[in-house]
């Protein structure tokens, strides 16, 4: 194991096909739940930041997500993140495909679900979801709390931040319910956990796929604004949205600021990147294409404050107009929310 995770972080791209013929082979690890599983899931990850087309192939996408799913029901502590974090990366990796086409999403969407994958991803969320909606000592408890709650939403961010209409589409799909039922209690226990998430990435990244969610329409093909099972949740966007925008600003002068946007970083600012390469080692395959995969990623492609100003004036053109988006919906939100949002000049 060892010699095979040295290998694959040394081999340059593209992969040699006899060495992407041995990924297989790491299957029976993961549905074993062995010892020697962490290690596999290390040379998983290798493998996705190596040729993550060929992880998506046919041929591997499927048996890797149905081996994945198997080890998401049997983790430990020592692996809390790590399966949840691979498939976000295979769901990313639609974009080295082709550009991340939507047929492309479907076939992982499709995949997720055929895979029980996503279906072990919810009964785990909805777990949670049945906790914070039971108090007193009949309350019921869930395994999914904490940063592992915010890892499994970290999945569904990538797939709706993505595709928000094959996101609604596959999630019924996994719980075997309407769009309406399904995105009610989740979208309900997503705000409801959003201040537990530590990390401003995933804060941003959850943000980035709630706005995105805005786009949806029911029924898919007409126009219009989104469902009221979405917009009911007005209050909790117009919250979230002035939270993470006054935070990647780091309370500085410039409106647009938004510090996990390298080229925004304000100078001297510790998000700031380094002028220069601080080390003269030689660096691996692996660690260049680490770098690159990083600095690829959405959450440091797009300022939030142009996101959440993009899709809010396309929701109120939705809505028929300011007017109409303040009457119908803006006049249920606290006024002290719409306040603190409106300071930042975006209403």
């Amino acid at each position: 194991m060892d010699l095979w995770s040295a290998i694959v972080a040394q081999t340059p791209a593209p992969a040699p096909p006899d060495i992407i013929s041995l990924l297989p082979s790491l299957f029976p690890i993961l549905e074993q739940a062995t010892d020697s599983a962490p290690q596999a899931l290390q040379i998983i990850e290798s493998y996705i930041l190596l040729a993550p087309q060929e992880v998506l192939s046919d041929r591997i996408r499927f048996h890797l997500l149905a081996s994945l799913e198997a080890l998401l029901k049997s983790t430990t502590k020592q692996r809390l993140g790590v399966v949840p974090r691979l498939v976000e990366m295979m769901i990313r990796g639609a974009e080295t495909v082709d550009g991340g086409s939507e047929a492309t999403y479907s076939v992982i969407s499709q995949s997720l679900v055929n895979s029980s994958f996503l279906s072990s991803l919810l009964e785990g969320l909805h777990s949670a979801y049945e906790a914070s909606q039971t108090t007193g000592p009949n309350r019921k408890t869930s395994p999914v709390v904490g940063i592992v709650e915010t890892d499994y939403f970290s999945v569904l961010a990538r797939l709706g931040l993505a595709n928000p209409s094959i996101f609604a589409s596959a999630v019924a799909t996994a719980t075997n319910s309407s769009q309406e039922q399904t995105l009610t209690w989740l979208l309900t226990e997503w705000f409801l956990h959003y201040d537990n998430i530590s990390s401003a990435a995933q804060k941003k990244l959850h943000a980035l796929a709630l706005t995105q969610l805005l786009a949806l329409q029911d029924p898919p093909s007409a126009t219009g604004p989104p469902p009221p099972y979405i917009l009911s949740h007005l209050q909790s966007y117009l919250t979230v949205w002035t939270d993470i925008i006054l935070e990647l600003s780091e309370g500085g002068t410039d409106s647009n600021a938004d510090y996990l946007v390298c080229w925004n970083a304000p100078p001297g600012s510790v998000h700031a990147p380094p002028d220069h390469d601080v080390s003269d080692e030689p660096e691996s395959p692996e660690s260049r294409r680490r770098r690159d995969w990083d600095a690829a990623d959405v959450v440091h492609r797009f300022t939030i404050r142009d996101f959440v100003r993009h899709r809010l004036q396309e929701l109120i053109v939705a809505c028929g107009g300011a007017d109409r988006f303040q009457e119908e919906w803006l006049v249920n939100v606290d006024r002290e929310v719409v306040s603190a949002f409106g300071a930042l000049g975006l209403l």
